[in-house]
C-alpha cells in the first residue's frame, strides 16, 4: 500500500516567515484562506473541529503564481456531538493557542492539564480563538524574522484573559476584556485587523465571531484597501522550489508497483 501525499514546497507557516519579507497585506490574503477553511470544516453537518490550530499546521503551496493555504494534521479533530455541546476529550493541542476555556477549571471542573480526561463544552469558538492567536502572531512578526520571534507576545494570553476576568468578577466589574493592544503607529489597516481578532477572542465562546463572518470581514477589507495578492521574491521561492524537488532521488519517488 502507498501514500501519496501532496508536497506544500514552501512549508508551514512559521518555516516560511523565517524566509521571506512578509507584509500584513501579505498576511492578511493568508488569513482569508486560513478562515475559509475553517469556515468549511465548521460548515459541516455535524461540524468538525480542527483543535489544535497553529502556524506549523498551516501548509503553503504555490499555484497559479499565488500562495494557496493548506490547513493540515487533523489528528486531534473530532466531529462536534449532534447536541453541539459538550463531549468528553483528552486535552490536545498547543497551549500557547489554546483557549481560556479549555485552560479554565470553571469550564472544566478540574485544573486543565494537556493529556487530562474531562467533559468539556468545545464549541467551535476555540478553533475561532486559536486561528485569531495565529493572525496575531502573524501581524506582530517583524519582517525577515521567524514567525515564532512574536510568540511570545501571544504567550499566556489565555491565562491573562482568565486571571484578569476573575479579579473582575470579584470586583463586580463589567468592562471588556481587551487582548489586542493597538498602538498610536498602527497603520490604519492593522487598525482594523485587531478589531476583528477582538471579536475573534471573546472570552465566552459563544460570543466569538464565526470563521464565515470571518472571511467576509477579511474580503472586506481586501476590496477597502485594494490589496493584490501578491508573492514575495517569486524567482528565489521558484528556485528553491527547484532544489526542493531536485533532492529526491529516483529511490525516493513514490509510485506504485504494477
Amino acid at each position: 500500500i502507498w501514500i501519496i501525499t501532496e508536497l506544500c514546497h514552501l512549508g508551514h507557516l512559521g518555516e516560511y516567515s523565517s524566509d521571506y519579507h512578509l507584509t500584513t497585506e501579505h498576511h492578511l490574503h493568508l488569513m482569508k484562506q486560513n478562515s475559509s477553511a475553517l469556515a468549511y470544516l465548521h460548515g459541516l453537518d455535524p461540524p468538525l473541529l480542527h483543535r489544535d490550530i497553529n502556524p506549523s499546521n498551516i501548509m503553503l503551496t504555490l499555484e497559479d503564481g499565488k500562495h494557496v493555504v493548506k490547513l493540515t494534521d487533523f489528528g486531534v479533530s473530532h466531529v462536534m456531538d449532534s447536541d453541539r455541546s459538550k463531549f468528553t476529550f483528552s486535552v490536545q493541542g498547543t497551549e500557547v493557542y489554546m483557549s481560556p476555556e479549555l485552560l479554565d477549571e470553571k469550564w472544566s471542573g478540574k485544573d486543565s492539564k494537556v493529556g487530562t480526561l474531562y467533559s468539556v463544552q468545545y464549541l467551535a469558538g476555540a478553533d475561532i480563538f486559536a486561528a485569531a492567536l495565529v493572525f496575531y502572531q502573524m501581524i506582530l512578526t517583524t519582517p525577515g524574522k521567524c514567525i515564532t520571534h512574536a510568540e511570545a507576545s501571544i504567550r499566556g494570553i489565555s491565562r491573562e484573559m482568565l486571571k484578569n476576568r476573575r479579579e473582575m468578577e470579584q470586583d463586580k466589574q463589567t468592562e471588556m476584556l481587551d487582548p489586542i493592544q493597538t498602538n498610536t503607529n498602527d497603520s490604519k489597516l492593522v487598525v482594523h485587523i485587531k478589531s476583528l481578532l477582538r471579536t475573534m477572542m471573546h472570552i465566552e465562546p459563544e460570543c466569538r465571531k464565526l470563521m464565515d463572518k470571518v472571511e467576509e470581514s477579511i474580503d472586506a477589507l481586501i476590496d477597502t484597501y485594494n490589496i493584490a495578492h501578491s508573492v514575495p521574491n517569486t524567482a528565489y521561492i521558484l528556485k528553491k522550489c527547484l532544489v526542493h524537488q531536485l533532492h529526491f532521488t529516483a529511490d525516493d519517488r513514490v509510485g506504485f508497483s504494477p
